[in-house]
């Protein structure tokens, strides 16, 4: 109801000692959105010492679902995540909601353990552009080999990719990021699967990144032919654009590869770098012809966007 409901703050505010939690929650988030903040994040932070684990959750998201105006909370909020008195992701979640003003605290919080870097990486990323400071701290945890007790080959591998996508989810603002990213793209960590998760967040991280990621061009090249990254290295290479024409003779080269899934990831990346190519003209027109629907479909899509200089 927003300001019209600002009658029943009194209301709202007898239910903070009500007997149901539930009713308690929900009248502090009511009153943190009616602008009564002062009274709401006071007595939610004060639910953190709750000795029920689920009510001291309920608090933290409940600041979450204020926003920006619980930003007071901030302080004590990574606090009690520190001290391990407030579940981790919850904690996470709602300094991402606060918003930008808890970028500081998100940065101090990667350096803590394993799952506690990891809630912090994903809070970054849901903060996205507005979360460019921590970029130099993020940078630092994807050089990071050592992961510190208590870590887990699956919470180590969820790190690397949280973090590379934080990145992502900055954009353009984390160019700084593109070497390590790159880096990482063929850097063996954990083995199998786990690996392949990490080198397909830093492709789709580069790609976000765009123009400012063309350095990563040739690695992100090599990997259309590699059957477990190809798409997100193409996707990666559509989005870079214009800036990676560079690679255009390659990429023609690569759309006669016997193997019809090449082709189509060629196909894909000459869409975002072939405006004003001939060359890349001529081999989508090719691809026309192609024995695969799926590459046909795809270069069609690709002329079209070449043709009207759509980026």
């Amino acid at each position: 109801m927003g300001p019209e409901a600002k009658p029943a703050i009194a209301t709202l505010t007898k239910m903070l000692t009500d007997e149901n939690w539930d009713v308690r929650i929900a009248a502090a988030v009511a009153l943190g959105k009616l602008g009564e903040c002062r009274i709401a994040v006071a007595t939610l932070t004060q639910w953190f010492d709750d000795e029920d684990r689920s009510h001291r959750e309920c608090a933290a998201r409940g600041l979450g679902a204020i926003g920006p105006a619980a930003k007071a909370a901030i302080p004590p909020l990574a606090t009690r995540i520190k001290d391990r008195v407030v579940d981790e992701e919850a904690g996470a979640d709602a300094l991402a909601e606060i918003g930008p003003a808890a970028v500081p605290v998100l940065v101090d919080l990667l350096a803590d353990g394993s799952v506690v870097r990891c809630g912090a990486a994903g809070a970054l990323a849901r903060i996205g552009p507005g979360a460019k400071a921590a970029v130099p701290a993020l940078i630092k945890v994807l050089r990071m080999r050592s992961f510190g007790a208590g870590s887990t080959l699956a919470s180590d591998a969820y790190l690397m990719r949280a973090t590379a996508s934080a990145l992502g989810k900055i954009g353009p603002e984390a160019k700084a990021a593109v070497p390590a990213l790159t880096e990482l793209l063929n850097t063996k960590l954990f083995g199998g699967y786990e690996d392949v998760c990490v080198h397909t967040a830093a492709a789709e991280a580069l790609g976000e990144i765009g123009s400012e990621a063309i350095t990563a061009a040739p690695a992100l090249l090599e990997l259309l032919q590699d059957d477990d990254v190809r798409w997100p290295a193409a996707h990666a290479l559509e989005k870079i654009g214009p800036e990676a024409k560079a690679a255009i003779p390659a990429l023609t080269q690569l759309s006669k590869n016997p193997d019809c899934r090449i082709r189509e990831a060629a196909a894909i990346a000459l869409s975002g770098i072939g405006h004003g190519s001939e060359p890349a003209n001529v081999a989508l027109t090719e691809l026309l012809r192609d024995t695969k629907k799926a590459v046909r479909s795809t270069a069609a899509r690709a002329l079209r966007r070449i043709t009207n200089g759509k980026k």
